[in-house]
């Protein structure tokens, strides 16, 4: 069966986020850094945000898991679509930026148009997902914030 590329694209980012977690406060910051990525690679380019991602990822909690597998993601992207001379499935994120880092205009810009893609998938699941997640998680402080605030008042009065 032949896929959609968008198709492809969703596939990929609901792999970034992995399993759904049920935490509201980590909902919420997953949510939230998943929806910054697009932000941070038209601005600071792919190479930046691909080693905040490594910088991030790790076997800890459910966000340092997304970074790493957004890193995973990615990686195969680029050498699925043979985008990177020399990148393969196996490359290391030190390689991968190495690569990335060392290839040619046109080369890096095909790259990072094709991750922008992916990172557009990326940020619309991740609201999809824990949209609702986050906005009782915000409930839930605001709440909180008003109940702090009114014990303070009576305090003081």
């Amino acid at each position: 069966m032949v896929e959609r590329v968008d198709q492809q694209m969703a596939a990929q980012a609901e792999r970034v986020i992995g399993p759904v977690v049920t935490n509201p406060q980590l909902a919420k910051r997953l949510r939230t850094r998943m929806r910054q990525f697009p932000m941070r690679l038209r601005s600071s380019g792919l190479v930046a945000a691909f080693a905040f991602a490594e910088s991030r990822s790790g076997n800890g909690d459910p966000l340092e898991q997304a970074y790493t597998r957004l890193c995973e993601v990615i990686i195969q992207h680029v050498s699925q679509r043979d985008l990177l001379p020399g990148l393969t499935a196996q490359s290391t994120p030190r390689e991968f930026l190495t690569m990335l880092t060392n290839a040619g205009l046109t080369t890096y810009s095909r790259v990072s148009a094709e991750i922008d893609l992916l990172a557009g998938w990326l940020s619309r699941i991740a609201d999809a997902y824990y949209g609702k997640l986050a906005a009782a998680a915000r409930a839930e402080l605001e709440e909180t914030t008003e109940r702090t605030v009114g014990e303070e008042v009576e305090e003081q009065a």
